[in-house]
């Protein structure tokens, strides 16, 4: 049917720009049945909005396949050769690395890779094989597959800003200070965290970044933060972070 095909072709369009999923033949019976369901009106629950599109390699034609995306976590004592190691392993098995992010705090790496893998690789056989390749740098290493996000139900909007605390590293200082924020809804998108030990404010740094609804009383948090920071012998910081972004590159 013309109009059919009109429609499934007009509703991969959206798909694609949104970056949700893709159909190919195998998928057909999933996209049927979420037209025959009043498709737009159930799309995050649809069974396949967990997906992500990918280009099948092939013979020059263009496909879509389906692919869930799966995020690997790595632990364990740094070392050169790591994240070399981790994106070998992935390649022999045929999988996309779409985003990495790691860091090594203290003496430990911790990497989380965020991949898309062919529909004929098992969560636990990807595991297994990276546990395998990575045996000898004695690394821990689990994965699971990712959560979709989750349908936009007219969250308030809100600003970026960051918070920054100099002074002496103690107990519960974290807890005290993201205490707040939560109070307040402000969302910590990043937290870095310089502990040197000792009582010198300048190198004990904590630095966070958050996003706060336009609607908070931003009055009322920054009193209470200050409040906080002078019972802990903290210096504080509030900016926003487009003033944060521009002081720091001046």
């Amino acid at each position: 049917m013309p109009g059919r095909r009109k429609t499934r072709a007009k509703i991969k369009d959206i798909l694609l720009k949104l970056n949700i999923f893709s159909y190919n033949a195998r998928t057909r019976e999933q996209l049927d049945y979420c037209l025959a369901a009043n498709f737009f009106g159930i799309v995050p629950r649809c069974s396949v909005i967990a997906g992500t599109l990918a280009r099948a390699k092939g013979s020059g034609r263009k496909k879509w396949v389906f692919m869930e995306k799966i995020i690997i976590t790595v632990l364990g004592r740094d070392r050169p050769g790591i994240i070399a190691a981790v994106s070998q392993s992935l390649y022999g098995q045929d999988c996309n690395i779409e985003n990495v992010s790691q860091m090594v705090l203290q003496s430990e790496f911790v990497g989380l890779f965020v991949i898309t893998a062919p529909d004929s690789m098992a969560l636990d056989g990807i595991q297994a094989v990276l546990a395998r390749d990575l045996a000898s740098l004695q690394l821990d290493v689990r994965a699971k597959i990712l959560t979709p996000p989750e349908e936009p139900t007219g969250a308030p909007l809100s600003e970026p800003f960051v918070i920054t605390t100099f002074g002496p590293d103690r107990k519960g200082l974290v807890a005290r200070i993201t205490g707040i924020l939560a109070r307040y809804d402000a969302n910590v998108t990043n937290l870095k965290a310089v502990f040197q030990g000792g009582d010198d404010p300048d190198k004990n740094i904590m630095v966070y970044e958050v996003d706060l609804p336009v609607e908070a009383d931003r009055k009322a948090l920054y009193a209470a933060l200050r409040d906080k920071a002078r019972e802990l012998g903290l210096d504080i910081s509030i900016q926003h972070k487009n003033i944060f972004d521009t002081v720091n590159k001046i």
